[in-house]
């Protein structure tokens, strides 16, 4: 397992695996809840909107994946990244999903029609983590290599 998430009633784990395979599980007895999502090579990175409507996975294929968490179908796939997909977030009103790759981007989606809604926000190195501020206006992202954190704003990229 590579990346784990928790539902927002916190009920349950979503874990990703090596093999591309996205499981929900329940806490109170680790029996998996639906069936198996299933994305094309390893999961990097994993987050449940807290509208606990989606699943969003970022994975080796250099590609984020939307799930409907009720019924586990993939129900959107970006692949503008062209490197490995390290980080994912999804907006606190989730509306919005922001993605790092060891491309040196962060890309920031419309979470229903994979529009990308501003242009890329470039690093010098990998981007392993990305956050969106619990008001949805910021967005940080972390990078490996150069060990910085920026801060963006969310809707237009203009660094803060």
């Amino acid at each position: 397992v590579n990346a784990v998430a928790f539902t927002e009633d916190g009920n349950h784990v979503v874990a990703g695996d090596a093999g591309g395979e996205v499981r929900r599980l329940r806490i109170e007895d680790g029996l998996q809840h639906g069936r198996t999502m299933k994305a094309s090579e390893c999961i990097r990175a994993m987050v449940v909107s807290k509208d606990g409507r989606w699943i969003v996975s970022g994975d080796e294929a250099c590609k984020v994946i939307v799930w409907n968490a009720d019924t586990h179908e993939k129900v959107l796939e970006i692949a503008e990244h062209t490197d490995c997909v390290i980080a994912v977030d999804v907006s606190s009103d989730s509306t919005t999903i922001a993605s790092g790759s060891d491309n040196r981007i962060v890309l920031i989606f419309d979470l229903t029609s994979g529009v990308r809604l501003i242009p890329p926000l470039h690093h010098d190195s990998g981007v392993h983590g990305v956050k969106f501020s619990p008001d949805g206006n910021r967005v940080a992202t972390a990078t490996w290599y150069h060990n910085s954190v920026r801060v963006y704003d969310s809707h237009t990229g203009e660094k803060l």
